[in-house]
């Protein structure tokens, strides 16, 4: 991936015909670079007149699962109430302190109804999300800085 281009990603109803999830298109793995690299999600298709959920909300268009990345990694998370279908994040890696992969999910409202990503946590009692590792979360949109 060339610096200082944007990484697209689709964000689509799954599955097609009787939607009950949000799915992403594109896991990316992002190599590290002098300038930040802008990640855009994009409602598409079915899901496309839609819009994430405010950031400020409690439970947001976007939040990390399990181990959120150190401070700094990812800044300027927006959504543009210009453009509510599509959500941005800067990726700020350098080297070998912003190297890791994180699990995120997304949320957004298409035609009056909530849809997120799926988390798919192994069930274990008493089991908090502060507790869970990233290799936990299979299933869930990662971001992968090497």
């Amino acid at each position: 991936m060339e610096p200082g281009l944007d990484v697209m990603l689709s964000v689509y109803l799954e599955p097609p015909g009787a939607p009950c999830s949000l799915g992403v298109k594109s896991v990316e793995i992002l190599p590290n670079t002098k300038q930040p690299q802008r990640i855009v999600w994009t409602l598409q298709d079915a899901a496309a007149a839609g819009s994430f959920i405010p950031l400020d909300q409690p439970e947001p268009g976007f939040a990390w699962l399990g181990n959120a990345p150190k401070v700094g990694i990812f800044t300027d998370l927006r959504i543009d109430p210009r453009t509510p279908n599509q959500m941005t994040i800067l990726d700020n890696h350098r080297g070998l302190e912003s190297e890791g992969n994180w699990s995120y999910v997304l949320r957004a409202t298409i035609g009056g109804k909530i849809y997120s990503t799926i988390l798919i946590v192994p069930s274990r009692a008493g089991l908090r999300m502060e507790e869970v590792q990233p290799v936990m979360l299979m299933g869930n949109p990662t971001i992968k800085n090497t």
